[in-house]
Order: structure tokens, then sequence, then C-alpha cells
């Protein structure tokens, strides 16, 4: 079909007629042709002219892959069959994969709860440790404080010790001193006054004032008497 020009400006009223009937007479060869091909109006696709063919062979309704004369070759149905064999094995692993979603669908339905329970004991031990933590402070701070009344008690009883060590040092020196020396003086005073007495009673038997008893030399069987020796050494 001839290209039918636009209507331009400046045109004729015979130009602009002629226009306007060479569409209308296209559009009645395009409404013909359409009504043609209309069934119930519906297009009909047996009425249609210049149907695809195949090897010649125009496509009808009714057309078999014989009537076409189409030579796969084997190579061409091992392919398809090769192909029909990834698609099964596809859709197997798709029902699978199917399966394991749906598994894991309930799974995280199921960790979905507990991961909300340990959320919330989360929360309620964040709570616990922050109680924990402010009275590991107010510990912290009593051992500090018992440490410093150790170190304040262990440099008393050092001190103490010290002390304790120096009374003992005393008492020993004390004892050798003054203890010792006291008691070796009342020894001596009272061996002293003991040797008087013997010896006055020696000198009462010489002169025969026996006043009726024994006398020393017969209880003696006549051995002689010696002082008591007053002189004494005493160990540390």
């Amino acid at each position: 079909m001839e290209q039918i020009p636009n209507i331009q400006q400046g045109m004729t009223q015979g130009q602009v007629f002629e226009i306007i009937n060479r569409l209308i007479d296209a559009f009645n060869e395009t409404d013909g042709a359409i009504v043609e091909s209309l069934t119930d109006g519906k297009i009909d696709y047996n009425k249609l002219v210049n149907r695809p063919t195949i090897n010649g062979v125009t496509l009808e309704e009714g057309i078999r892959q014989a009537d076409l004369d189409i030579d796969v070759g084997a190579d061409a149905v091992n392919r398809i069959m090769e192909m029909e064999s990834r698609v099964a094995g596809t859709e197997t692993a798709e029902t699978q994969q199917l399966e394991k979603i749906t598994s894991l669908e309930a799974f995280k339905t199921t960790y979905k709860s507990y991961v909300d329970t340990l959320r919330s004991q989360r929360t309620s031990d964040r709570s616990d440790i922050d109680t924990l933590q402010t009275q590991r402070t107010t510990d912290s701070g009593r051992i500090d404080l018992l440490d410093q009344r150790y170190s304040a008690i262990h440099t008393t009883q050092t001190s103490e010790q010290q002390k304790v060590a120096t009374l003992q040092t005393e008492i020993v020196t004390k004892a050798k001193q003054n203890d010792f020396s006291q008691v070796t003086q009342r020894l001596i005073s009272a061996i002293n006054r003991l040797n008087i007495v013997a010896n006055a009673v020696i000198l009462l038997e010489n002169n025969g004032c026996t006043f009726g008893r024994k006398t020393i030399h017969d209880a003696t069987e006549g051995q002689c008497i010696s002082d008591v020796s007053n002189s004494f050494d005493f160990d540390n």
C-alpha cells in the first residue's frame, strides 16, 4: 500500500480531501480483510492467508509431527532425554528443598520461642549482674578497709612481739640480777644462823650443858661437824 502523506498547513481543500479519501479507502480495505477473517466475531485462523509453514506444510489444526517431516536425530533425542532427566532431578531437588524449608520454618518457630525466652532471661540476668557489680564495688571498699585494719593489726602485732621479746630479755636479766640474788642472800643468812646455832650447841656441850639430851658428839658417833658452805654458783 502506498504511503499516505500527512495533512500540512497551506494545503488546498482538494489536497486535504484527497488525503482523507485515501485514509477511508485504506480503512475499508483493512476492515474488509478483518471481517473476512472473523467467525462469530472472532479471528478464524483457518481463514487467514500467508499462514506459517514448516517444510512447506501449512500449520493447520490437527497437524502432527510426522506431517511436518521433521527429522529430530539421535543426538537431539539424547539431549531431550538428558534435559528431561535434569528437569526430573530438578523437580526432585525442589521437592526436597521444599521439605527442608518446611522443616526450617518449623525450627524457626521453635527457636524463635527459645530466643524470646533467652532475651527475657538476659534482661533478668542483666539486672542481677548490675546488682552483683554494685555489691562487688561495696565489697571492694570493705576489703580495702579490712586490708587497712589487717595492716594496722599486723603492725601492732609486730610491735607487741618486739615488746614481749624485750620483756622476756628484761625478765631473764632481772631474774639474774634481783630474784636469785635475793634467794642467795636469804640462803646464806639461814646457813650462817644454822652454823651459829651448831657452834653454840657444841660450845654448851663442852661446858657440860647437855640438859639430859644426847650430845651432838654421841649423835654423830664422834664425827666432827663442819660448817655448811654459804657460797653459791647458779647456772643461767
